[in-house]
């Protein structure tokens, strides 16, 4: 036991010295440096990063693991250790990078290890999605979100990037700078192809004579600053149909099919949209005088929602309604009013899932006594839960 303190002390003073002598440095990155803090070599600053990982001292084993690579570099085992690491922080695009550089490099001094590895990774993919990037310039520069792509300069290259809308720029001399907007899905795995097209050759300019008297030249203009302002990106249509349960839409649960169309303006992680929601369910219950009579709710709603992260989304709304008696087509009540609803949607490529909760509100009860008939007055406040297959246009 005393010397287990004695190694852990000996990892706390190595780590902080070396923190406050030298810069972090990344796996794969370029270093001349051949020297580890205090001299130390590869496989002691392995052990040391092992034994402050299982001390749950995080930070000061991804310092040992880093300065392992110094010496080793693309190291496999440090790798997937370090890939480790980062799952454990929620950090998925760093570990499954990490990870599959490990797994790929047959990294992993036990078989539980090398399998411990693929579980994490797996695990990883679906927090984040995985981008297959081919290029018709080889040696283009390649920046996604305004940050370079580490190995990046062949012909193809893989990326991971965390779920949302993103944008690539593909720059190369002799070449129009190349602009693509996409989007990534947790889970999701998709190809862009890059073609990057010529600049155009300007032809050559005959020479002009030089002036008899130089103009005398014109005071310089301030530079005009480009406009801040963004283009507004091209709205996304949704349509989708499902079914809805109901409470004082008509007497006892109401059940019946639902439908939806919706306009949406995404904007990074946050998007608004505008939608018309229709519904039509039966009443379940029945009617104190009138048994054999069922009433029918057909409503029509207008949505105005915000969606965050492409997952979760808050909508206000209006909505008028029908209520209709079975076994009488021109009995017909009407009702207006507004609530709000919450909800979320999982996608996968353009098919997706989207459930949800309505809360409305009536400016009157819709229902009452006519002809002698009792049609059931329900309250102003209403509720319906609805789950529809929804397909991006």
């Amino acid at each position: 036991m005393a010397r287990s303190l004695v190694v852990g002390g000996v990892v706390c003073a190595s780590l902080v010295f070396a923190t406050a002598t030298a810069a972090q440095v990344e796996p794969g990155a370029a270093s001349t440096e051949t020297a580890a803090p205090h001299g130390l070599d590869f496989a002691t600053l392995v052990r040391l990063g092992d034994a402050a990982r299982a001390q749950g001292r995080p930070d000061d084993a991804r310092k040992a693991y880093l300065y392992a690579l110094k010496l080793r570099p693309n190291e496999p085992t440090v790798l997937g250790r370090l890939g480790l690491l980062a799952a454990d922080a929620k950090d998925w695009v760093r570990a499954a990078s990490h990870l599959l550089d490990a797994i790929q490099g047959n990294g992993g001094e036990t078989e539980a290890e090398r399998e411990k590895f693929g579980r994490v990774l797996a695990r990883a993919r679906n927090e984040i999605g995985l981008v297959r990037v081919t290029l018709n310039v080889v040696g283009a520069v390649v920046l996604i979100d305004a940050e370079p792509v580490p190995g990046a300069g062949g012909a193809a290259f893989v990326v991971y990037l965390e779920p949302g809308r993103h944008e690539l720029r593909a720059e190369a001399p002799g070449y129009v700078p190349h602009v693509q907007a996409f989007t990534v899905t947790k889970g999701g795995d998709i190809a862009l192809a890059v073609e990057m097209q010529r600049a155009p050759v300007e032809p050559e300019k005959a020479p002009t004579p030089a002036p008899a008297a130089p103009p005398r030249p014109a005071p310089a203009s301030p530079p005009v600053k480009p406009s801040a302002v963004s283009e507004p990106e091209a709205p996304r249509f949704l349509v989708g149909v499902g079914a809805s349960a109901a409470l004082e839409y008509a007497p006892g649960v109401a059940l019946g099919p639902v439908g939806l169309f919706e306009v949406r303006w995404q904007l990074r992680r946050v998007g608004i949209s505008v939608g018309l929601d229709a519904r039509g369910v039966r009443g379940l219950g029945t009617l104190e005088q009138a048994p054999g009579l069922s009433l029918w709710s057909l409503s029509a709603a207008i949505p105005a929602c915000v969606h965050v992260r492409l997952s979760f989304f808050l909508c206000g709304f209006g909505q008028v309604e029908a209520v209709v008696a079975s076994s009488n087509a021109e009995r017909v009540d009407s009702a207006f009013g507004g609530g709000f609803r919450v909800g979320g949607e999982v996608f996968r490529g353009r098919i997706g899932v989207r459930a949800w909760g309505d809360v409305l509100g009536r400016a009157s009860a819709p229902y009452s006594v006519r002809n002698d008939l009792l049609m059931w007055e329900g309250l102003r406040i209403g509720g319906a839960l609805n789950i529809a297959g929804v397909m991006s246009l």
